[in-house]
C-alpha cells in the first residue's frame, strides 16, 4: 500500500491519534473495529492489534485484503472500492456491485457503486426483490450510504495532497 493512502486514512480515521476511540468502538490510528482487530490480530499472529505500530501493521493488512477483492478495477477504482468497504464493510459494498451490475452499470467503477449504495435503503425494497432472491441485500438495509461516500472522498482529497507535498 502507497504509505501517503494509509497516512490519509489514519488523518481521516483517528486525527493522528493513537488512542481514538468511535462511538461505534473502533479503537487506534486506524479505527478498525474490535472483532476485525481480532481476526487481524490472529492472521498476523500478533497478541493485540491495540497498540500504535500493531494497529497500523493491522489496518495496512486490511487495506491490502480489500484492495485484492477488487480485482477487476482499474487503479484509481479499485483504491476508492477499497476505502468504501473499509469503512461500510465488504458485504455492503459487494451488494452496491450487485444493484450497479443489475441496472446495467460496471460494478468495477466507483462512480456506479457509489451511485447504487443509496439503492441499499429500505424504502428500495422492490429493487432488493429483483436483485437478490432473499430479497433484500445481503448485509442488509444501509443508512449511512452519504457517509460513506463522503469518507471516500475526504480520503483521496488528502491522498492527493499527500502526492503532490510527500513526493
Amino acid at each position: 500500500m502507497d504509505w501517503r493512502l494509509v497516512l490519509s486514512v489514519m488523518k481521516r480515521e483517528s486525527r493522528f491519534h493513537p488512542k481514538a476511540l468511535s462511538y461505534r468502538g473502533a479503537f487506534g490510528l486506524m479505527q478498525i473495529m474490535p472483532t476485525t482487530q481480532d481476526e487481524l490480530a490472529g492472521k498476523l499472529g500478533l497478541e493485540e492489534a491495540e497498540s500504535p505500530y500493531n494497529n497500523i501493521k493491522a489496518g495496512i493488512y486490511h487495506l491490502r485484503s480489500l484492495y485484492r477483492v477488487f480485482g477487476g478495477a482499474d487503479h484509481q477504482n479499485r483504491i476508492r472500492l477499497t476505502l468504501a468497504a473499509y469503512n461500510a464493510g465488504l458485504s455492503r459494498i459487494l451488494d452496491a456491485r450487485d444493484i450497479a451490475r443489475f441496472l446495467g452499470d460496471d460494478p468495477n467503477d466507483w462512480k456506479a457503486v457509489k451511485a447504487a449504495l443509496p439503492l441499499l435503503s429500505k424504502r428500495h425494497y422492490t429493487l432488493h426483490e429483483k436483485v437478490w432472491e432473499g430479497g433484500k441485500p445481503r448485509a442488509g438495509f444501509f443508512r449511512d450510504w452519504i457517509q460513506t461516500q463522503n469518507y471516500v472522498e475526504s480520503i483521496i482529497s488528502y491522498y492527493d495532497e499527500y502526492q503532490l507535498a510527500l513526493r
